[in-house]
């Protein structure tokens, strides 16, 4: 994801919203990120949000005890 669109697709996603804005109506959700144009624009061009499947990551390069020690240092859970 790396369009202000798709950030907020994403986030309207229905196992999205509710977490991520902590509103259950769809229609309201949108207008409050219809309002957060500037954010998203920022957003987008700040970060790539790259969102793969099980299935995608079981082709990476690098091997499962190299995802565990990725995991480990984002978490900064140790096991």
């Amino acid at each position: 994801m790396h369009s202000p669109e798709e950030i907020k697709e994403a986030i309207l996603n229905k196992r999205n919203q509710l977490r991520s804005l902590n509103i259950s109506d769809i229609q309201e959700a949108d207008e409050t990120l219809s309002q957060e144009k500037e954010f998203l624009n920022g957003l987008s061009n700040d970060i790539w949000i790259l969102v793969l499947s099980k299935e995608q990551e079981d082709f990476l390069t690098i091997s499962k005890d190299e995802m565990k020690v990725i995991a480990q240092y984002r978490t900064g859970k140790e096991g």
